[in-house]
């Protein structure tokens, strides 16, 4: 059996939904691909299945007939971090490596969502290279582009897990910077050794919130259009300004959200004349009328919340990219990306992976 660890630098960069663009990809040329999710850092006041959600979502996505507990054995919570703090002792390793060989039955490939930094897991003696060693795993790297220095952790990952590191994926690499990447950036990384299977560019869509999600989040109420909910906001954009300007603002960014006054009938209005997908009307001010009529024609939610414009948008950027990876728009899109930029025939041939 081969066995993908696959570890990231940074926290919500696009690691689960890496981890459902390979396994489906492996799945649909022929290989048993099973999933393994070792230690689950919870987040403050989750509990329930939602600790295992990653989890959950590949299990469903993968058709997998091993039960969540088996799946993500470990879960660190407020509690568990504690008892660590306390110099407890724990049976972590062995729960693991029990839990592993049981999902790894059976299967091609067992792909291991390991952890969302460099570092997770050390306060309970159980680093990304500790694990990936444990369970003789070949390691993968996702790192986000922001800057050439962005390449330092990537190296740093390199001498860390040492024979085990396989190679890299660069995530969200901004247009700009696609043809420095390509043609500076990759080639560096050849001539240190590491290799990228992947650059993939930024996608708008991937860190998108439904309208139903932001709602929830402001706890706003919707006015019209319900049935528009799923729909997929990329970006947030505040209307403050003249209505000349905001025509001309608006008309700069498809699939928005526009953030607004609720007594702003003029801005809403030049929202509406444009692509978007909500109406955030803040200050808890009902819209008019002729608004409301306008929003329902078009199928364009309106949410009214009680926060200021301000207050909404600190609230947005809690949330915004960091949503679990479920949506089916959202799924489509990584197999698109990994299909046209991922680099499989040498992924599969330094896993000594035979397709038929």
């Amino acid at each position: 059996m081969h066995v993908l660890y696959l570890t990231s630098t940074a926290v919500a960069i696009g690691k689960t939904a890496l981890s459902y663009g390979l396994a489906t990809r492996l799945k649909q040329d022929g290989l048993r691909v099973g999933y393994f999710q070792p230690l689950v850092v919870a987040d403050r006041g989750v509990s329930g299945e939602a600790l295992r959600k990653d989890a959950s979502f590949m299990r469903t996505a993968l058709d997998l007939a091993e039960p969540l507990e088996l799946l993500a054995p470990v879960v660190l919570d407020a509690a568990a971090l504690e008892e660590a703090l306390a110099g407890k002792p724990n049976n972590y390793a062995e729960q693991i490596e029990r839990a592993f060989v049981q999902v790894g039955q059976d299967k091609d490939l067992l792909l291991i969502e390991g952890a969302g930094t460099l570092t997770e897991g050390l306060l309970l003696d159980l680093p990304p290279q500790a694990l990936a060693a444990r369970l003789n795993a070949q390691v993968l790297v996702l790192i986000k582009y922001t800057d050439e220095l962005a390449l330092n952790d990537l190296l740093a990952a390199k001498v860390q897990f040492g024979a085990s590191f396989l190679g890299s994926v660069i995530n969200e690499v901004p247009p700009a910077q696609r043809e420095f990447v390509e043609h500076s950036v990759i080639p560096f990384l050849d001539s240190r050794r590491l290799k990228v299977y992947a650059a993939l560019p930024q996608e708008r869509l991937l860190i998108a919130l439904t309208v139903n999600e932001i709602a929830e989040f402001l706890g706003a109420e919707v006015l019209n259009s319900a049935d528009h909910g799923e729909d997929l906001v990329e970006n947030f954009l505040v209307g403050a300004m003249s209505v000349d300007a905001a025509l001309s603002y608006f008309r700069r960014q498809p699939r928005k959200a526009v953030i607004t006054g609720g007594d702003r009938a003029d801005i809403q209005l030049a929202a509406l004349e444009t692509s978007t997908r909500c109406i955030i009307l803040t200050g808890h001010i009902q819209p008019s009328p002729v608004i409301l009529s306008r929003a329902e024609e078009l199928g364009v939610p309106l949410l009214l919340a009680r926060p200021d414009t301000l207050s909404v948008v600190e609230i947005l950027e809690q949330y915004f990219g960091r949503m679990p990876f479920q949506q089916p728009h959202k799924m489509a899109c990584i197999q698109q990306l990994l299909s046209q930029y991922f680099d499989f025939e040498r992924f599969y041939a330094d896993l000594h992976i035979q397709i038929k």
